[in-house]
């Protein structure tokens, strides 16, 4: 590892960051180093998600750049913007992009560098990203989708419902989730959409309900005038199976259910809720007053849950979502926090391995950042786990499935060692 301060090589960033292209720049970069560019918003109102983002490329460098690795440090909020970034990191002799961090400016640069034959990884999880020629190396959904659904089909889950917003982002989730479930003989069983803009989506859930809003049951049932015994049976005779067993008069539900009213049960087994932040502490909530049992109905999530003020919510205990491995994360965040007195971006993580990865594909001069060798470099694990390049360009990680617990996260079903074997 070079033996430099963080500070010296920040300061370093800002020069390179400012300096125009020079002759010995350009003379430099026809003799074959490795070099790569890094684009991120450094000024601006982006600037400090864009320095965050740049002390874990910083980190990256420290600790896997070679003596010959140059990383080339531009800013998308110039003048001119990111498509100038790229055409200055070009003359500069980058071989290889990593960034920027918006699909936007993604998209605005992408023909430019396939003019030139130069690569592009990008910290986005857009798929669609990957028809102008980009390497996505965030975390799509599609893969998401399929791991939990995938898992859950190997509890026994084998009807689920989706709650979803309706938008882009719920689209996605709809379609990847009718792929898992075919592949994994799973059946959809029902889809509700939401506005996303609204604040009151108690009837969308309910429509995922059994009937009207569940109350509980009084402590003495003698108290209450308008119950008895035959609207209790009535009921009971009208509801699904639970864990196998029909619960009829003769057959009450067990003791440790909550203790609502007896109506007719949910006809799925596991509900997604592909939602994060309050609004999924909203809908999660709003599931049991609508009779959705959660100690019955297994509630599913994305990588949007992953989020430590969520891991406090009783309305999500028992529910699993997929996200990258947990097994280098905590050293990582120990060690930025150590370098820059603040806590890593979420997306610092992805910006590291990023760098990582071209750090290793660039360790001599003349090294190859073609195409062919992004995809054929095979797995690499880093900070979020192992991953690879496809030759679709997308980044396939090895994910945990997570159970929420009470003030903890249970590695429910462990990211895997090592990738599947492609297939042609």
């Amino acid at each position: 590892m070079k033996i430099f301060s963080l500070a010296a090589l920040f300061g370093l960033s800002l020069a390179l960051i400012s300096c125009q292209t020079t002759d010995s720049q350009r003379s430099a970069a026809r003799s074959g180093s490795p070099k790569v560019a890094i684009l991120l918003p450094l000024t601006g109102k982006d600037a400090v998600l864009g320095k965050a983002l740049l002390n874990a490329a910083q980190m990256a460098v420290l600790d896997e750049g070679g003596a010959d690795f140059e990383l080339i440090i531009k800013d998308t909020n110039q003048t001119g913007g990111a498509a100038q970034a790229l055409q200055d990191a070009m003359k500069d002799g980058a071989r290889l992009v990593v960034g920027p961090v918006f699909a936007a400016q993604v998209r605005e640069i992408a023909p430019i560098a396939q003019a030139k034959g130069v690569q592009i990884i990008s910290f986005s999880n857009d798929e669609t990203l990957t028809s102008q020629g980009v390497f996505v190396g965030g975390l799509t959904l599609p893969q998401q989708i399929n791991r939990v659904i995938s898992y859950s089909s190997t509890q026994g889950i084998k009807r689920i419902a989706l709650l979803l917003p309706d938008n882009a982002y719920g689209r996605v989730v709809e379609s990847s989730a009718k792929q898992s479930a075919d592949a994994n003989e799973v059946e959809i069983f029902q889809t509700e959409f939401y506005n996303p803009a609204n604040t009151n989506l108690s009837e969308t859930v309910k429509r995922l309900g059994p009937g009207d809003p569940v109350p509980l049951l009084d402590e003495n049932p003698e108290t209450d005038p308008e119950s008895s015994e035959s609207d209790l049976t009535e009921n009971l005779d009208n509801t699904d199976i639970i864990e196998g067993q029909q619960i009829t008069a003769n057959n009450p539900p067990p003791a440790w259910m909550p203790p609502y009213k007896p109506v007719k049960v949910v006809n799925y087994q596991a509900l997604l809720i592909a939602e994060g932040g309050e609004k999924l502490i909203t809908l999660s909530s709003l599931a049991p007053y609508h009779g959705i049992d959660t100690t019955q109905v297994r509630l599913l999530g994305t990588n949007l849950w992953d989020a430590p003020a969520l891991r406090k919510e009783a309305s999500l205990l028992g529910g699993w979502y997929p996200s990258y491995s947990s097994e280098g994360r905590d050293d990582f965040e120990k060690r930025y926090r150590e370098n820059f007195a603040e806590s890593p971006n979420r997306l610092a993580a992805t910006v590291y391995d990023m760098v990582v990865f071209a750090t290793r594909l660039g360790g001599k001069p003349g090294a190859d950042f073609s195409r062919n060798a992004i995809v054929g470099f095979g797995e690499m694990k880093g900070i979020n786990g192992i991953f690879r390049f496809l030759p679709d360009g997308i980044a396939e990680y090895g994910l945990t499935v997570y159970e929420i617990q009470r003030q903890r996260l249970l590695a429910k079903d462990p990211a895997p060692s090592t990738l599947m074997p492609l297939t042609n």
